[in-house]
């Protein structure tokens, strides 16, 4: 049978073991291959996909996703599938000089997105902030 001082020695020991353990996770460590979890929501849920490692750009938009194309940086338009970085940048050219975009299909305006590249992009772009 333990002591009563080993027995205190012992539970103070655990929970300091479980307040770093805590600590640890809440900081984003976590073995390889398991799961962290965020302890506060994303900025933004585009910046959830392909992040991997802290400070890793998105590779792709969540499902339900969309871009404002008026207002979105190069990086965010880059997401959208057929669209890197010449077009997003293509994009951002085109909106500089003429202007923000109308309509969805006002994006055909610009060089490089034609019809094929356009329907490829319904329901992943909008005009303003409505989703």
């Amino acid at each position: 049978m333990l002591s009563r001082k080993t027995a205190l020695f012992l539970s103070l020991a655990a929970a300091l073991l479980f307040a770093l353990a805590c600590l640890a996770l809440s900081l984003g460590f976590a073995p390889a291959g398991q799961l962290r979890l965020a302890a506060r929501p994303a900025e933004s849920a585009a910046l959830l996909a392909g992040r991997d490692e802290p400070g890793r750009l998105p590779t792709e938009l969540l499902p339900g996703q969309t871009v404002d194309i008026n207002s979105a940086p190069a990086e965010e338009l880059a997401l959208l599938p057929g669209i890197g970085e010449v077009l997003a940048q293509a994009i951002i050219d085109y909106r500089q000089a003429n202007g923000p975009f109308a309509s969805p299909e006002a994006l055909l305006e610009v060089p490089g997105i034609g019809p094929a590249r356009f329907e490829g992009l319904a329901g992943k772009i909008r005009i303003g902030d409505a989703a």
